[in-house]
């Protein structure tokens, strides 16, 4: 999860630079507070595959919305290749 979170803290920073070049009221509405799930949900798409989330609640529902808006660049992507190999994965 360190890996996770540390891209949770990259990607936060990075939708945030990519708003504040918006007009007052332009930018457009995009979760703001990026979640180790949501990053993990976005893995699972970068790497071309469907993921398959359970939503028994709204804050799962909610969970899952918060991924749509933005992607993970190439560099994260490979930054949580490494991670898997350490783990054997």
């Amino acid at each position: 999860f360190k890996v996770q979170d540390s891209l949770r803290e990259k990607v936060n920073s990075r939708i945030g630079d990519r708003l504040s070049k918006f007009d007052a009221g332009k930018a457009p509405k995009i979760n703001r507070e990026i979640t180790t799930t949501q990053i993990a949900i976005n893995y699972v798409k970068a790497k071309g595959a469907v993921p398959l989330v359970p939503v028994n609640n709204v804050k799962m529902a909610n969970e899952v919305l918060g991924c749509l808006g933005w992607d993970l660049t190439e560099e994260e992507v490979l930054e949580l290749d490494k991670a898997c190999k350490t783990c054997g994965v």
